[in-house]
């Protein structure tokens, strides 16, 4: 079990999509270790954008929302909260199981474990670009490509 919690961790930080039939032992990343929440200013007043590829639409959050991390380019390569009670390890665990399951931007749900409550979670996830799973204690993850932008005039998700 140590050993195969080693083997998704390594795989999480070098950006590998996982592939297996039953949920991956949990990765406890610790919160902000991922180097990617620096932001540089964005177009209008109030808002921040951490850097991404170009190539994928904008994802306008509200404040409190935070990338959590970015794995290579892709639809899918970047993962965050889209609230302030969601945490970032659990927000990694639950990208490393959305793209074990192969769902690739259609509905579904996945399974992670949440290393903040010790529990494990079932969300309900949706959309394509950007993918959006909500469930456990109100999280709110999304997964997308391009750029997260944190605005006050953003509508909540």
């Amino acid at each position: 079990m140590i050993a195969g919690a080693a083997v998704l961790t390594v795989a999480l930080v070098a950006g590998w999509a996982l592939t297996r039939d039953q949920p991956g032992q949990p990765v406890a990343a610790p919160f902000g270790s991922t180097g990617t929440e620096g932001t540089t200013p964005a177009s209008g007043a109030g808002a921040t954008a951490a850097q991404s590829p170009e190539t994928f639409p904008d994802v306008v959050v509200p404040p409190g929302s935070k990338e959590c991390g970015r794995f290579g380019s892709g639809p899918l390569a970047a993962v965050g909260t889209a609230n302030e009670t969601t945490s970032c390890p659990f927000s990694l665990n639950v990208h490393t199981e959305y793209l074990a399951s192969g769902l690739d931007g259609t509905p579904g749900q996945v399974t992670a474990w949440s290393p903040v409550t010790e529990k494990w979670y079932t969300l309900d996830c949706s959309g394509s670009q950007p993918v959006l799973c909500t469930g456990g204690v109100a999280a709110r993850v999304i997964l997308y490509g391009g750029s997260l932008v944190i605005s006050a005039d953003a509508a909540e998700w």
